[in-house]
This record gives C-alpha cells, structure tokens and sequence, in this order.
C-alpha cells in the first residue's frame, strides 16, 4: 500500500462507528442509572423516616362502649300493627 492508499482506505470505519457510539450510550446509560438508583434511595428513605416518626405519635383508638336498644322493652325491634 502507498501512503495515499492508507489515508483512502475506508474497511472498518463502520464497525469504529459503531463501537463509539455504543461506548457512548453505555456511558449516557450508566449516568442515567446512578442519578435514579440515588433518587430513588433517597424518596424511599424519606418514606421510611416519616413512617417510622408516625408509628409512636398516634395512640390507639379508645375502645368502644357496648351497644345498647334504643327503644325501651329491648331488642330493637320494630312494633307490630
């Protein structure tokens, strides 16, 4: 090969094409990954923080008083006609 023939030879600059552009988006793709696994870490230790803080604020409920009829002679029942 001359050295005009080495600056025109164009096998393979396909497959360099490729690869930088596949280098490229494993990077972008990498960034991308990292920035949501930190925000996600971070959304659910908030969650776990606020949970936690909730659990012990609020006393249970107090318990209910037994039910009793309403209308006198007990039961609950409708008269007859």
């Amino acid at each position: 090969m001359t050295n005009n023939s080495i600056w025109c030879d164009e096998t393979g600059t396909s497959a360099i094409e490729y690869v930088a552009l596949a280098a490229l988006v494993a990077v972008g793709l990498i960034a991308l990954m990292s920035s949501l696994g930190d925000e996600t870490s971070d959304s659910l230790s908030a969650v776990d923080t606020a949970m936690a803080g909730n659990a012990s604020a609020e006393p249970a409920p107090a318990p209910q008083p037994s039910r009793r009829p309403v209308r006198p002679g007990g039961g609950n029942q409708v008269p007859h006609s």
